[in-house]
């Protein structure tokens, strides 16, 4: 028996499938570029994010550095010596009320000024003064000192220590020229610390050098700067030292600047952040933070909605600073809402053409039932067959149809 296939299912069928190729050939390509499109302004954003860090950064640091600078130059034109107490107090005062975390004047008799905002636990003195301490190798000499006046609030208070700067491994570079320390661990009654230093040799009016000037910053202090930073919606930074891998700083308040190894206190490594971020860069494989080049560069991590744009950069100075930045941002962060929106434009396109292809279904239905009826015709004449809606379809056959042609053939006489 003959396989029959009806006209409308025919038409019906060529209109679905040029649909469909027409919404492919169109939508295909125009999805595709507008992610692409994205991908290259997430590039662009995160470098564009990287690069004001970056200056941010260097900014916050060289700030230590001019002040360095400041009080070398008191110093060659006879603004304080070891033993003009008033000088000391306004040199290393102005020091502290710049944003110094501590600065320090070592000199060779092992005498040693010092002007902080930190307590020995740790905490910050009270605002609008700094605690102004003179060590002489057993002893320390406590005075509280109005930033304003330089007046002395309250001291002399004191106590035993010992503390001497010429001991520490950055010491040696400070003596020699204006520069950089790596950072260090450096400890006050029990507490420990990251460090950064950086300091100058101290030379007086007659050019003779008598010691080295120490600024003293706190890892911590960096960090809480860091934190300000807004990089995206859940970008990390991530300041660390590449020549002995020492993390200087985040913007995760949970990653650890010290840690303990059998029982000794030491500077804890970028690849000891327990920010999940921060780890997946650092410890990724080949290390691309180290691997990329020229600095600055740029590295994508990860692909589709997992994808990280990492972006790596040098902070350095004429005094060997030679930090290194890392600034991580999920595609998330901003491919999310570009991701969103053209699906939903994409997704309202595709709605239009389901919405013509549905009127084009109606419009052949309505085209092809005409059509329809005639095919009906046409198989009823080929199989012997017509409708008729008063016969049940009972007792046809060749003879009844030749009666039917004789009768109609009389009525046409």
């Amino acid at each position: 028996m003959a396989c029959t296939v009806s006209l409308r299912l025919v038409l019906t069928s060529m209109v679905l499938v040029v649909a469909i190729v027409a919404a492919a050939v169109s939508f295909g390509p125009l999805y595709t570029a507008s992610l692409n499109a994205a991908v290259d302004t997430g590039m662009a954003f995160s470098a564009t994010i990287s690069r004001e860090i970056t200056a941010s950064v260097t900014r916050e640091l060289d700030a230590m550095q001019n002040i360095t600078s400041v009080l070398v130059n008191a110093a060659k034109f006879g603004g304080y010596s070891e033993d003009n107490v008033r000088g000391v107090t306004q040199w290393l005062t102005y020091a502290t009320s710049f944003g110094a975390d501590s600065a320090n004047l070592i000199f060779d008799s092992g005498i040693t000024w010092t002007a902080t905002r930190e307590m020995q636990n740790g905490s910050d003195v009270q605002h609008g003064s700094c605690a102004l301490i003179k060590y002489n190798m057993t002893t320390a000499e406590l005075y509280m000192i109005n930033t304003s006046d330089f007046s002395t609030i309250s001291g002399p208070i004191f106590y035993a220590d010992a503390l001497d700067y010429r001991t520490h491994a950055y010491y040696p570079t400070l003596r020699s020229r204006q520069a950089w320390g790596h950072v260090t661990i450096e400890e006050f009654d029990g507490f420990y610390e990251a460090v950064l230093p950086c300091g100058a040799p101290l030379v007086l009016p007659n050019k003779t050098s008598v010691g080295a000037i120490y600024l003293h910053t706190r890892a911590n202090v960096i960090v809480e700067y860091v934190r300000e930073l807004e990089v995206a919606k859940t970008g990390r930074v991530m300041l660390f030292d590449p020549s002995s891998g020492s993390l200087v700083a985040t913007n995760n308040p949970a990653d650890p600047l010290t840690k303990s190894v059998n029982g000794t206190v030491v500077d804890a490594k970028f690849t000891d952040a327990t920010d999940p971020l921060i780890r997946r860069v650092a410890l990724s494989d080949g290390q691309e933070i180290f691997a990329c080049s020229p600095l600055p560069c740029a590295f994508e991590l990860g692909h589709g909605n997992d994808l990280v744009y990492v972006t790596v950069s040098n902070v350095n100075d004429s005094f060997g600073l030679g930090l290194r930045l890392v600034v991580m941002i999920p595609s998330d962060d901003f491919l999310g809402e570009i991701r969103s929106s053209a699906t939903s434009s994409l997704g309202a396109a595709a709605g239009a053409v389901v919405g013509l292809l549905l009127l084009s279904i109606v419009a052949v239905v309505m085209i092809v039932r005409p059509l329809q009826r005639l095919e009906l015709k046409i198989y009823a004449s080929v199989t012997l067959e017509e409708d008729d809606e008063d016969d049940d379809g009972a007792g046809k056959s060749i003879f009844t149809e030749v009666l039917r042609i004789e009768e109609a053939y009389d009525k046409l006489q």
